[in-house]
């Protein structure tokens, strides 16, 4: 599922439940731009949900 991030130099991943606080789950750096790709894991299947910038 996360293969994907191997081409880029700096990559991470994380897991967020709904009863989690975003701002201490998530790992991305704060000094940095970049692209974020947010799947959903549902009846164990990963159904992509969103992709995403930020940073310019």
């Amino acid at each position: 599922m996360f293969d994907e991030l191997n081409k880029y130099k700096q990559n991470d991943h994380f897991f967020f439940k709904p009863t989690d606080n975003l701002g201490k789950v998530c790992n991305a750096p704060t000094d940095k731009s970049g692209v974020y790709v947010i799947h959903a894991l549902k009846g164990g299947r990963v159904e992509l949900i969103y992709i995403g910038r930020s940073g310019s």
